[in-house]
Order: C-alpha cells, then sequence, then structure tokens
C-alpha cells in the first residue's frame, strides 16, 4: 500500500516548514511536488521553505512561461482553456495558490527569478523566525506528511 511507504502522519498545521525537494530537484516543475507536500501541513499564512538545486532551472520554457504570469492571467488562461499542455499551466497555477497562502522561499543557486509570490534565497536561516513550531520534511519529493487525525 502507497500509504504505508509515502505518507507521514504529523501534529501540523505548522508556522515553518522546510521541505527539501529531493529526489524530485533537478528543476522547479518537479520541485512542486515537495511545496505541495509541504503546504498540506503548512498554518495559513505560514512560512514554507523548499531546498532544492534545481539544476534543469524551471524545467521547461513553457513552465517557465506559465510560473513567471501573474496568478490572475494564469487562471484566466487555464479557464479559457489557451494553454499549450494542461499539466504545466496546472502545476504552476497550484504553485501561485500556494504562494498566496503561504509566504514561500526557494534555497537554490539555480536563477529561477521573476517568479510571482516565491522568494528565491541562498542560505537557510533567512527564512526562520523566533518562535512558533516547525517542521523538517526530508525527501519531500516522496514523503507527503498528513494531519494525523485529531491534530488542528
Amino acid at each position: 500500500m502507497a500509504s504505508v511507504m509515502y505518507v507521514r502522519e504529523v501534529d501540523g498545521p505548522y508556522d515553518l516548514v522546510v521541505s527539501y525537494a529531493d529526489p524530485l530537484d533537478m528543476d522547479l516543475y518537479q520541485a512542486t511536488k515537495a511545496l505541495e507536500h509541504a503546504a498540506a501541513v503548512a498554518a495559513e499564512g505560514g512560512v514554507i521553505t523548499i531546498v532544492a538545486k534545481c539544476p534543469g532551472g524551471f524545467g521547461s520554457r513553457e513552465f517557465e512561461t506559465y510560473a513567471k504570469m501573474g496568478g490572475e492571467e494564469l487562471e484566466e488562461l487555464v479557464e479559457e482553456r489557451r494553454f499549450r499542455s494542461l499539466v504545466p499551466a496546472l502545476v504552476a497555477l497550484v504553485m501561485k495558490e500556494i504562494c498566496e497562502r503561504h509566504e514561500v522561499y526557494l534555497l537554490t543557486q539555480a536563477e529561477l527569478q521573476g517568479v510571482e509570490g516565491l522568494k528565491i534565497i541562498r542560505r537557510l536561516p533567512d527564512t526562520f523566525r523566533a518562535g512558533g513550531r516547525a517542521l523538517i520534511i526530508r525527501r519531500a519529493g516522496s514523503t507527503a506528511p498528513a494531519p494525523r487525525s485529531g491534530s488542528s
């Protein structure tokens, strides 16, 4: 059963979630999986930091185009079905929706400028704040945290 292998119950929500995207950190497109996993247990308005190498940059020109669009513009494009490929457009849209609900950082050495709502940082301490609850997710590309029954 996949849930036994990949899902880990946690006592969320957390004020800070640090999510290591490996093994899915070849590019930002892959690293969005770690972002989605972190968002599932982050408190509303909380801080999410994705750690991803991203040597392949955005992953594709198409995803880069969508990732750099404003949220409303991308949502309109998807609603009107004016995209070349649906999956990259939806992945970018989910990323933007998460960035609207949380303070999102990407710790990387890659040049990935221009993504609305995603702040590129070069060292981890930039995201830490005093106080609050924190969670670190290792191998977040393939580990999905889920709120423990009874957690709020």
